[in-house]
């Protein structure tokens, strides 16, 4: 039974190569249809193209709609204005990044890894609160901006000036000493901090008010207010002049100023 379903298999392969090659053509019977060719399009495929008689190629009449799209020009961001927000801690750039606008011609923006300086304070030796009032009214009629800190270190002492570099306030030290202080010290009152900024470059300031409302509710690094802040341009140090801040006689004196070229800093209010 094996041999003869072989012998029936191999009899239906040569009649199948056979027909294949019109064999039975000549016998009267129908033939292998033939397939048909690639229809040819009843366009061209690119109109615009089409090479007339005088052997110059035709400029299209308009751009082609479909998968080709218009060239979008990008439009000249050298004068927009560069706004830093934050700082914020580490752990916030999952929300800092889904706050970036996506598609808006008016604002651009990304999150960058920025490392706050160390602090280095001038102050005052550790006292009581009666000698700090007195040394707030010296510093008020010399028009030094000061401030306090509830940090242990800084505790009872009252803080003249901030630099981010120990020369710069052994520096300071030596000016304030000739202005009639005593027994003032320079400590160091935080280390270099990671933390995250939010840059964004927009033509006007209206354009941030968008990115204002998107970070409000983003906490800034250690629970202080959020800061917006020109963008930081790259200058040469200037290590050998420090300058103490001066404020008016009605400024006020709690404000945490950091001398050394900060740029100005407003906090958002929301």
């Amino acid at each position: 039974m094996l041999r003869v379903l072989i012998v029936l298999v191999l009899i239906a392969n040569a009649l199948a190569w056979v027909w294949r090659e019109n064999g039975f053509e000549t016998w009267g019977l129908p033939a292998r249809p033939t397939m048909p060719a690639a229809a040819m399009p009843e366009t061209p495929l690119n109109p615009e193209r089409i090479m007339p008689s005088d052997g110059q190629q035709a400029a299209p009449d308009h751009l082609a709609t479909g998968t080709e799209q218009a060239l979008i020009v990008p439009q000249d961001t050298s004068a927009w204005v560069c706004w830093r927000l934050g700082p914020y801690a580490p752990d916030q750039e999952l929300y800092l990044q889904a706050a970036l606008p996506l598609n808006n011609d008016r604002l651009s923006g990304e999150v960058k890894q920025i490392t706050l300086p160390q602090r280095w304070a001038v102050v005052t030796p550790k006292s009581t609160a009666s000698d700090v009032a007195a040394w707030k009214e010296q510093a008020k009629a010399q028009n030094i901006d000061h401030r306090t800190s509830d940090a242990d270190v800084l505790k009872g002492r009252l803080i003249l000036a901030t630099f981010v570099s120990r020369d710069l306030a052994n520096k300071a030290t030596e000016q304030l000493t000739q202005k009639g202080w005593e027994a003032l010290s320079v400590v160091r009152e935080r280390p270099p901090i990671n933390a995250l900024s939010l840059e964004i470059r927009s033509p006007d300031e209206a354009a941030l008010d968008t990115i204002k409302g998107r970070v409000a509710a983003i906490p800034a690094l250690g629970g202080q207010a959020v800061l917006v802040s020109t963008c930081p341009q790259t200058v040469a140090a200037a290590n050998s002049a420090p300058t103490i801040s001066t404020v008016s006689p009605d400024a006020s004196a709690s404000d945490d100023k950091v001398d050394a070229s900060r740029p100005k800093v407003t906090p958002v209010r929301e």
